[in-house]
């Protein structure tokens, strides 16, 4: 047999699937009758193929259970492996140490564009995992599209951004506070503010 990019093994020629691939009652009969049933291979490579699929997920299920004993739970690993990641925010003024209540820059006309492409820079690169390319969840994720532009809605989306989300000691949503500045956090609201809702 041949190396190839799957298993390490490819089929050679005399031994090719003649249709779908076995159940696994088939399998057991094929075994226990060692005849060449719906393969088209001697017994030894049937044995040599199935065997590569049981080593298969054995390692599978060991690396889940090696990562459900050690340190790294797999719950950890709830929000993935995106580390959220710092934000330029050249062009937009400081705001302070103090949060606003609410958006700065949504109603400023000289800031609102500028805000708007530093914050889908932001966003793409920090929120688009999880709450999807353009801000369009896939489900994954509430779709932040239908935030209204108010108060409460910039108090749940200040809260949640700089005190993520976490339950049952899963994190659903990182901490941003202390990594993205306010400035680009209200920059990322802004450009959330900008995508349509109806697309």
């Amino acid at each position: 047999m041949t190396a190839g990019p799957i298993f390490g093994f490819r089929r050679n020629s005399d031994c090719k699937l003649k249709r779908k691939a076995p159940t696994k009652v088939e399998k057991k009969k094929i075994f226990q009758q060692g005849i060449k049933s719906s393969w088209n291979c001697s017994y030894d490579q049937m044995k040599m193929v199935f065997r590569m699929f049981n080593i298969f997920n054995v390692l599978t299920a060991l690396g889940v259970l090696v990562l459900g004993t050690s340190g790294l739970s797999v719950s950890a690993w709830s929000h993935g492996d995106v580390v959220p990641q710092a934000m330029n925010t050249e062009g937009l003024p400081a705001l302070g140490d103090e949060w606003t209540d609410t958006n700065p820059f949504r109603d400023d006309a000289k800031l609102k564009d500028i805000a708007i492409e530093i914050g889908s820079s932001g966003y793409n690169q920090n929120c688009a995992r999880c709450h999807g390319l353009e801000v369009m969840s896939g489900g994954i994720a509430p779709d932040l599209r239908y935030l209204d532009e108010d108060f409460e809605s910039d108090e749940w989306y200040q809260e949640r951004v700089r005190g993520g989300a976490v339950r049952e000691g899963k994190v659903y949503m990182p901490k941003f506070e202390g990594i993205i500045s306010q400035e680009g956090l209200w920059a990322i609201r802004t450009y959330i503010d900008s995508r349509p809702d109806d697309d």
